[in-house]
């Protein structure tokens, strides 16, 4: 019967756990504070960033220990009876839950390690003061780029910038981490992205380097092949040209393979350039290649290139590149 109870009394508690930090259902808010928070868009921002670090937390932490700190950050959350102390009941939160590092260094060069094939993001921090700090960014993602200023608020260890300037309303938060990096967040899927260039995000781990510290993409890196011997064999075939693939693999997708051969099929573009630098990979499990690339000369024209290891498609292209070719010329 004790065990039971207990059973049914532990059940109950991870039960309560749940509950307590399912993501607020905004179509059914329960309380005066869920309803503030729906009713915010920053708030709302905030409180998926805290949820992100929380649930990361519970699978690398003492769940137990992470579990008891979130029950005690909610109490003090749902005191509040106002958005500004909601707002500074989740700076406190992410603070305490992102672990971060009180005697951070700021100043200096950060660059984006989480961005990209094609895309990028360089920081730089300078004129910290103990309660504030200048920044200047530039962001970029083929050939869509910006660059932006903006002035940090040194808050509870963090930094928050309520506003970059010419932006509607787009607001940053940095996390400093003892990691030595900065964790940067926007909120991005709302006011950041109608004043930013498309698909142009400042969001991602920065670390402080002199240049920017990624190292060289390949093919094989970013997942277009995914075996050695199939990129090994694609640089046999393209040559020089290899490194023009890399370029524009800025946007990959797969396509249908009209062909059906079983093949895997990868269009790539540079973004803001989805029709003058463009490519196409096709490949088999046995190692058979068609590839294709297009890229504007000295005067813009377009230009195409066209390779297989398949000896009677040499000269003339499968169907599915045919379609690609015709897709793009349109």
């Amino acid at each position: 019967m004790n065990i039971v109870y207990f059973r049914l009394v532990l059940w109950l508690f991870f039960s309560c756990i749940s509950c307590s930090v399912a993501a607020i259902c905004c179509q059914h808010p329960k309380t005066p504070v869920e309803y503030s928070i729906c009713n915010n868009n920053d708030l709302r921002w905030l409180d998926d960033i805290l949820r992100d670090i929380y649930w990361k937390n519970r699978v690398n932490k003492d769940r137990k220990k992470v579990d008891q700190q979130w029950l005690d950050w909610l109490e003090r959350r749902n005191g509040c009876t106002d958005d500004k102390c909601i707002e500074q009941a989740y700076y406190h939160g992410i603070a305490l839950f992102s672990d971060i590092d009180p005697q951070f260094n700021w100043a200096g060069s950060w660059w984006n390690l989480t961005a990209s094939n094609g895309s990028g993001g360089n920081i730089l921090i300078n004129d910290v003061k103990n309660w504030s700090a200048h920044l200047d960014s530039k962001i970029w993602s083929g050939v869509n780029r910006g660059d932006y200023q903006a002035e940090i608020c040194k808050k509870i260890g963090l930094g928050i910038v309520n506003n970059i300037a010419d932006t509607s309303n787009c607001k940053l938060l940095l996390i400093p981490l003892k990691t030595a990096a900065i964790k940067v967040h926007s909120n991005g899927s709302k006011e950041c992205q109608i004043s930013m260039p498309k698909d142009v995000f400042i969001d991602g781990c920065y670390i402080r380097a002199d240049k920017d510290p990624r190292p060289e993409a390949t093919l094989l890196s970013i997942g277009i092949f995914t075996e050695a011997y199939l990129e090994k064999a694609f640089k046999e075939l393209v040559g020089d040209h290899y490194s023009r693939f890399i370029k524009t693999a800025n946007v990959y997708v797969y396509r249908d393979d009209l062909d059906n051969i079983g093949a895997k099929v990868i269009s790539l573009w540079v973004r803001g350039m989805a029709n003058k630098q463009a490519a196409i990979i096709m490949y088999t499990p046995s190692g058979k290649i068609w590839a294709a690339h297009v890229e504007p000369d000295h005067l813009g024209q377009p230009i195409m290139g066209y390779w297989s290891n398949v000896s009677s498609d040499s000269d003339k292209m499968p169907k599915t590149l045919k379609m690609w070719q015709r897709d793009l010329m349109d």
